[in-house]
């Protein structure tokens, strides 16, 4: 039996995605990168099946991943800054204008600060430099997984409540009317 560090979120507690009644939720993930071989490996991951990623899409440059992301809706973007035609960090600007809850990795061959200083400024969950090391790149990964289940729980938590209110407000307001005729 193989260990699943998704079953405790890799840190030993049930996070809310676990808990009993909970569906299992699945991913959309677009990886853009020019370069190929390194778009294919890591587009042929079997990691991404495990962590609930169905759709695994690539691009190869800035302008094909705002194409993509657009009608690919995914929660992640994994991506090279230095690019032809459109980098990285451009790219990013330009869909979280569309679709903000779009959460990214940014990957670079340069240790460069301004690129880091960008990325942060972008929200980026990460920014990992190439060679990639997988261990760190699944390990950030599963953090942006981690608070995007958590994100949803809460939401779906308040929706949850509203409806209650919402179902019960008839009851209470009967029930404050008596009151009321009372005193």
């Amino acid at each position: 039996m193989s260990h699943n560090p998704r079953k405790t979120g890799g840190y030993g507690y049930i996070l809310p995605y676990m808990q009993k009644g909970y569906e299992s939720i699945m991913y959309k993930l677009l990886i853009v990168d020019d370069n190929y071989y390194e778009r294919k490996g890591l587009s042929e991951l079997r990691k991404w099946q495990e962590m609930n990623f169905d759709e695994v899409q690539t691009a190869q440059n800035g302008e094909e991943g705002i194409a993509k992301a657009l009608a690919l809706k995914p929660l992640l973007v994994l991506t090279d800054i230095s690019m032809p035609i459109m980098d990285g960090l451009t790219m990013a600007k330009q869909i979280l204008e569309e679709l903000p809850e779009t959460k990214f990795i940014f990957m670079s061959c340069f240790d460069n600060s301004e690129y880091i200083r960008t990325a942060i400024d972008l929200d980026a969950f990460g920014y990992i430099l190439k060679p990639i090391n997988l261990n760190k790149l699944m390990a950030t990964v599963e953090k942006v997984l981690q608070i995007s289940e958590s994100e949803q729980f809460r939401l779906n938590t308040i929706k949850d409540l509203k409806k209650q209110l919402q179902e019960n407000l008839p009851l209470l307001r009967e029930q404050l009317t008596r009151r009321d005729r009372r005193f």
